[in-house]
C-alpha cells in the first residue's frame, strides 16, 4: 500500500460506466502471451485498460467483488492529497491461515497443512507461481494481500506465555487473488487484471479463457448497481455499551509499573494498550466507508475473510520495499487536533518543543536504523526526514523517514521479520519491552500492532502497522489503542492519549449504525 499508489474516492449512489469505451479487450496480445509462456512462466497477467471518470474504489468494490477473500487498499495523504493507485482484489487462488507455527493452505480445492514459519512458506508459495513480470503494470500487479497479527512475534522472539487471545482467529491470514482491479487516479484509468494460468498443451486456450474473464468483469463494471447511502446519525437515548480490557485506574497503575522498570534501567520505553469492544450489527464495509471520509490516512484498507473483517485507516508505514529500496517511517509523539488553525499551530509547536516526545521519537528512530542494518547494505541507511509533524482528523504526530538498500540475499519476508513488530508499538530495547507487554496487558493483542499489506510477485512489498483499525467478528467490533510510556510519562495523560487515538474509530462505528456522535 505504497503512499504514492493508493487512493480513496467515494460515491453515495450506484453508477454505471458509459464512458468506459472498452469491452474487455486485452492490452497484452496473444503473441506476447505466447512468448511469455514459451519463456516458462506458469502465470501471466492478462489485462485491459479503460478510461474512468465515473467510478470510485467503493463503487468498483461493490460491483466486482463477492465472497470471502476480497480486499480494498487505498490511500489518502495528509492534507487530503490523492495518492496514485487503489487496488481491489477478489476470487483467491490461494489462502493461507496460520496460528503459531501451524498453517493451512487452501488451493484449488485442496487443503494442505504444515508447520514452520508461515511467512517463509508464503514467500515460497509466491515463488512457485512463476508470474511473468510486466513492468508497465507498475509496482504491484498481483501477489499476496493480508495481515500479520502481533502474536506472530512468538515465532521470532522467546517470550513468556501469560495471556490468552479474546478470539480464535488466525495470527496470519493472506490471499492471492485471481482478479485485481487497479484504479489510477493520476491518469483516470481502470486496469483489470486476470492472473492467467498457462496450460502448456493449450497456450492459446489459456489466453482466450483469460480474455473471456476480462469481458465478464468489464460487463459487471458496466452495470448499474444501486448502493445504499450512508446512514444519517440520529440521537439515541441510551449510551452505547463498550467494554474495555483495562479500566482507567488499572491503565494508570500499569504506567506507574512500567516507569519503575524504566527507572531500574531495564527498558527505555514500553507501549501499553487497551482493547475496546462493542456490539456491532451493521455492515462492516459501511463502517469502512464512514471511516475513510472521517479519518483519511496514508493507509486505508478493508479485508473481508468471511467470518471476520479488518477495516482501518493507519497513518504509519511498517516497512516498504520497492525495487530494492527500503523505507521505514516511525511515528511517535502525539497531540490532539485543535479546534482552529491557530490552536493547531500552538499544539504543533508544543509537540515539537516537548522533550519527552522528542526523546521517545529519537529512541525509536535509532531502533529502526539498527533493525534495518540487519538486512540493508552497509552505509546505505539514511534519515531523509526527521520529526516532521503530520496532521490527521483527530490527532497530529511526529514522523521520520528512514531509507536503505536491501541486500540481494534478503527478501521482503526477511525484511518484515527484521522489523516486526514495529518499535513504535512495542518499545525499546524491544526484547524487554515485549516481555513486559506480555506480563502487563491482560489479553493477547492479536490483530493490533501487527501489519496489513501486500507481498508482490515481483518482490515489492508495502505494509502498514495495524493501528486505527477495527476487527469485526461475531457481532462485535474490537479496537485497540496504546501509548508509549517513557520516564517522563504522566499516567493520566497517557490514558487520555489512548482515548484520543480511539476517537475517530468510535465516531465512525456510531455513524455507520446511524447513531448520533457520542
Amino acid at each position: 500500500m505504497r503512499r504514492e499508489r493508493l487512493c480513496p474516492g467515494f460515491a453515495a449512489g450506484g453508477l454505471s460506466n458509459p464512458s468506459s469505451g472498452c469491452s474487455g479487450r486485452s492490452r497484452l496480445d496473444l503473441e506476447r502471451f505466447r512468448q511469455l509462456a514459451a519463456a516458462g512462466y506458469r502465470y501471466i497477467p492478462v489485462y485491459s485498460e479503460q478510461p474512468n471518470d465515473m467510478e470510485t474504489p467503493v463503487t468498483i468494490f461493490y460491483k466486482l467483488t463477492e465472497g470471502k477473500g476480497r480486499f480494498l487498499l487505498e490511500s489518502l495523504e495528509q492534507d487530503h492529497q490523492r495518492s496514485r493507485y487503489s487496488f481491489i482484489g477478489w476470487n483467491p487462488l490461494l489462502t493461507l491461515k496460520a496460528s503459531g507455527d501451524e498453517m493451512t493452505f487452501f488451493e484449488k480445492g485442496r487443503i494442505n497443512e504444515g508447520r514452520g514459519d508461515p511467512l517463509t512458506e508464503l514467500k515460497k508459495k509466491l515463488d512457485t507461481f512463476q508470474v511473468a513480470p510486466l513492468p508497465e503494470l507498475g509496482p504491484f500487479y498481483g501477489g499476496a494481500v493480508g495481515y500479520i497479527g502481533y502474536d506472530y512475534v512468538r515465532l521470532l522472539q522467546k517470550l513468556p506465555v501469560e495471556t490468552q487471545p479474546l478470539t480464535n482467529l488466525p495470527d496470519l491470514h493472506w490471499v492471492i487473488p485471481r482478479y485485481l482491479a487497479r484504479i489510477d487516479h493520476r491518469t483516470h484509468k481502470i486496469t483489470l487484471i486476470v492472473l492467467a494460468a498457462v496450460n502448456p498443451d493449450d497456450i492459446d486456450g489459456s489466453y482466450e479463457k483469460a480474455v473471456r474473464e476480462l469481458v465478464m468483469i468489464n460487463n459487471r463494471l458496466d452495470r448499474s448497481l444501486p448502493m445504499a447511502p450512508l446512514p444519517n446519525a440520529v440521537p439515541i437515548k441510551d449510551p452505547v455499551s463498550r467494554l474495555t480490557t483495562i479500566s482507567r485506574h488499572e491503565f494508570m497503575d500499569l504506567v506507574a509499573r512500567v516507569k519503575k522498570h524504566i527507572q531500574s534501567g531495564e527498558v527505555q520505553q514500553v507501549v501499553l494498550s487497551q482493547r475496546i469492544i462493542q456490539e456491532y450489527t451493521g455492515d462492516p464495509f459501511c463502517f469502512y466507508r464512514v471511516l475513510r471520509l472521517l479519518n483519511p490516512s496514508p493507509y486505508l484498507f478493508y479485508l473481508d475473510f468471511g467470518d471476520h473483517q479488518l477495516a482501518g485507516s493507519s497513518p504509519e508505514t511498517m516497512v516498504r520495499l520497492e525495487d530494492g529500496l527500503v523505507t521505514l517511517k516511525p511515528i511517535a509523539g502525539t497531540r490532539r487536533r485543535g479546534s482552529s488553525t491557530a490552536e493547531d499551530e500552538r499544539l504543533r509547536r508544543e509537540l515539537l518543543a516537548d522533550e519527552k516526545e522528542q526523546a521517545e521519537h529519537l529512541m525509536l528512530v535509532e531502533l529502526g536504523r539498527n533493525e534495518l542494518s540487519q538486512v540493508c547494505r552497509f552505509g546505505s541507511i539514511r534519515i531523509t526526514e526527521l520529526m516532521a509533524v503530520e496532521f490527521y482528523s483527530h490527532v497530529m504526530h511526529l514522523v521520520s523517514t528512514l531509507q536503505g538498500e536491501l541486500r540481494p540475499a534478503y527478501s521482503g519476508a526477511d525484511l518484515i521479520r527484521a522489523v516486526f513488530p514495529a518499535g513504535t508499538l512495542s518499545g525499546a530495547p524491544k526484547q524487554r519491552a515485549l516481555e513486559l507487554i506480555e506480563r502487563l496487558e491482560p489479553t493477547r493483542r492479536e490483530f493490533y500492532g501487527g501489519c496489513v499489506g501486500y507481498l508482490g510477485f515481483n518482490g515489492n512489498l508495502d505494509t502498514c502497522i495495524t493501528i486505527r483499525t477495527v476487527l469485526f467478528h461475531g457481532r462485535q467490533a474490537h479496537l485497540q489503542v496504546g501509548a508509549g510510556i517513557v520516564a517522563a510519562s504522566e499516567p493520566a495523560k497517557e490514558y487520555e492519549e489512548t482515548l484520543n487515538k480511539a476517537a475517530a474509530l468510535i465516531v465512525a462505528l456510531d455513524q455507520a449504525q446511524g447513531r448520533a456522535i457520542s
